[in-house]
C-alpha cells in the first residue's frame, strides 16, 4: 500500500489546496465544506497523481540516474510499468468522473489539465521556459476550478500572483536541479530542458519574479475592489508576512541552496511556516474586522 501511495504521491495533494484560494479570499467560509468543492479537490488530485504516473514512465532511464529521484517507486523497480499503466488508467478515470458529477465547466477544465500535461510528459518539458509556464498555469486552473464550483470571483491581480508565484516555485525546482546536475556531472544525465537554463539566468529570473510578485500582491490589497468587498482599507498589513516569506525563500536558495521541493520546503521549514500562518491570521483578522 505504501508503494502505491508513492506512486500516487498523496504527499503532493496538498497543491491542489489552491482550489480553495477563491473560496479563503472571498472570505466564504461557510463554503469550505462545500461537498462539490471537496469533489472537485479529488478529482484535481487524481488527474495530477496519473499525470506523475506518466511522467514517471517517461522519465524511469533519468529517474534512474538521479541522487533523490531514483527511490520513486517506477525508478527503482518497486513498480512495473504495466502495474502503472493500470493504476493511472483508474486514477484517469475516477477524476473525470468527478469531475463530471460537479460540473461539465469543471470537466473540461481538469481535461484541459490533463491534456496539457500529456503533452508537458512528452514533449513542452524539454522546452526551457516553457517547462515551468505549463506547471505554473496548472495551478492557474486549479484556482479557477476553485472559482467555477464557489461561485466566487478572484481578483485579477491575485491571479497574476498565483502564476507568478508558482513560476518563481518552479524555477526554484529547476535551480536545484542545475546544481545537482553540476554535482554529479559526471555521472549524471542532463534533463533537456536544463541545457537551457544556468544559475546566473535562474538567480535573476527569481529575484525579477519575486519583486512582481510582491507588487501584484500590494496592489491587490489596495484595489478598490478588494477594499470595498472587505471594508476594510488595512489589507496592506499583510504584506509585511508575505514579503518576510520571500525573503526567507531567497536565502534558503542563495544561502543554503534548497529550493527542490515546493511541497516539503512549505511543509518544513519553519520560517516559511511562520511567514504563512502569521499571514493567515492577519488576512483573517483584518477581513473580518476584527482588527
Amino acid at each position: 500500500m505504501k508503494v502505491v501511495f508513492n506512486l500516487l504521491r498523496i504527499n503532493q495533494w496538498v497543491k491542489n489546496l489552491f482550489i480553495l484560494l477563491p473560496v479563503f479570499f472571498g472570505m466564504h467560509f461557510d463554503k469550505f465544506l462545500n461537498y462539490q468543492l471537496i469533489v472537485g479537490f479529488l478529482s484535481m488530485s487524481f488527474i495530477a497523481s496519473s499525470v506523475y504516473i506518466i511522467n514517471d514512465i517517461v522519465d524511469k532511464k533519468n529517474d534512474s540516474l538521479h541522487p533523490k529521484k531514483k527511490k520513486r517507486p517506477i525508478a527503482s523497480g518497486a513498480v512495473t510499468i504495466n502495474v502503472a499503466i493500470m493504476v493511472m488508467g483508474l486514477t484517469v478515470s475516477t477524476a473525470m468522473i468527478l469531475a463530471f458529477l460537479v460540473d461539465l465547466k469543471v470537466l473540461f477544465i481538469v481535461l484541459s489539465y490533463f491534456i496539457m500535461n500529456l503533452l508537458y510528459c512528452f514533449w513542452l518539458k524539454r522546452i526551457a521556459i516553457v517547462d515551468v509556464i505549463v506547471i505554473a498555469i496548472g495551478f492557474v486552473l486549479r484556482v479557477v476550478i476553485g472559482s467555477v464550483i464557489s461561485g466566487v470571483i478572484i481578483s485579477k491581480w491575485l491571479m497574476i500572483m498565483i502564476f507568478l508565484l508558482t513560476l518563481t516555485l518552479a524555477l526554484g525546482k529547476r535551480r536545484d536541479d542545475v546544481l545537482i546536475v553540476e554535482e554529479n556531472s559526471e555521472t549524471m544525465k542532463i534533463r533537456k530542458s536544463l541545457e537551457g537554463y544556468n544559475l546566473d539566468f535562474l538567480n535573476t529570473a527569481i529575484l525579477m519574479l519575486i519583486v512582481i510578485s510582491i507588487i501584484c500582491y500590494i496592489m491587490y490589497t489596495v484595489s478598490p475592489e478588494v477594499t470595498q468587498r472587505l471594508s476594510s482599507d488595512y489589507l496592506y498589513i499583510t504584506s509585511f508576512p508575505v514579503l518576510i516569506g520571500f525573503i526567507r525563500y531567497l536565502q534558503l536558495a542563495y544561502v543554503y541552496k534548497n529550493t527542490g521541493s515546493p511541497t516539503k520546503l512549505f511543509l518544513t521549514d519553519s520560517g516559511i511556516r511562520i511567514c504563512l500562518i502569521l499571514w493567515v491570521i492577519s488576512f483573517i483578522l483584518i477581513a473580518k474586522h476584527v482588527i
